[in-house]
């Protein structure tokens, strides 16, 4: 009996070690994989004045976009950073091209000009999903009633269809790099869902936010506010508690929490990511 449970000790201990070699190849091929795509896109940016100009404009459009299809010179400069010579440029090139177009406001003095993006610049793929991030997926978030339960609900939908999206695109993208079809790697997606969807998302949760803890009765003291503002916290905080199915996976949650407020030194931090891989991988 005891030597029948050594060498079943022993098979489990070869299947553990295989697996965990798998696991490490497997890692080791995402770390690769990830390291030569995000290497290839500093490269493509670098070296191709296309790929600058490609980023620039979207820039430009998701600025005038985000401030509801109308935008100044100067808040257009302010959301992207751009210095006057490149900024001016890229505007003149989109005009020529009627992919936007110069409004002036006379009702002011002295009077304003507005940029505008047009029905030939909404076509661009890019500017359509830059729409829909700012659009479509604060409605998706903040469209139900503003419970607790709702905006966990949304907000996990949310991160689903994301999660599907980065999963397809990196399918994709590995199927060229097996077939060696290195050079029509196309990163347009990738980079429209990092650069896009993360930014509409948040704002969609801000705003969601906003809403869950606005309604409070009017007449209100400052204190029956702050009363009512820790009760909706605490309904909140008991609603993502409750999506939490196991022990691990709330003490995971709460460790993110604890790491996102703690105020360490790089040697504490380091600490920390060590004992919450320790505790938490599998």
């Amino acid at each position: 009996m005891q030597r029948f449970r050594k060498k079943d000790l022993k098979i489990d201990l070869e299947r553990l070690r295989e697996a965990t070699a798998r696991e490490r190849e497997l890692k080791a091929d995402v770390r690769t994989h990830e390291g030569w795509l995000q290497e290839k896109l500093r490269e493509k940016w670098a070296e191709d004045p296309k790929e600058k100009t490609r980023r620039r404009i979207g820039a430009v459009y998701n600025s005038i976009l985000t401030r509801g299809n109308k935008a100044s010179y100067t808040e257009i400069k302010k959301d992207t950073g751009f210095s006057d010579q490149p900024l001016t440029d890229t505007l003149k090139d989109l005009e020529r091209k009627h992919k936007i177009k110069r409004i002036q406001d006379n009702t002011k003095w002295p009077p304003r000009v507005y940029y505008q993006v047009t029905k030939k610049g909404y076509e661009e793929k890019r500017v359509q999903r830059s729409l829909f991030a700012r659009l479509a997926l604060d409605a998706f978030v903040t469209g139900d009633p503003a419970t607790a339960d709702n905006i966990i609900a949304r907000a996990s939908q949310t991160t689903l269809v994301i999660l599907k999206l980065l999963a397809e695109d990196y399918v994709k993208n590995k199927e060229r790099l097996l077939l060696g079809k290195r050079e029509s790697l196309d990163t347009t997606d990738s980079e429209d869902i990092r650069e896009i969807l993360p930014l509409g998302f948040m704002d969609a949760l801000a705003s969601a936010i906003i809403i869950y803890f606005l309604d409070s009765p009017l007449g209100s003291t400052a204190q029956e506010e702050r009363d009512i503002l820790t009760q909706r916290l605490n309904v909140l905080s008991e609603a993502i508690e409750r999506t939490l199915k196991t022990d691990i996976e709330r003490k995971r949650v709460r460790h993110l929490h604890e790491l996102w407020q703690a105020d360490l030194s790089i040697d504490e931090l380091n600490k920390l990511l060590e004992d919450f891989e320790m505790h938490f991988t599998p």
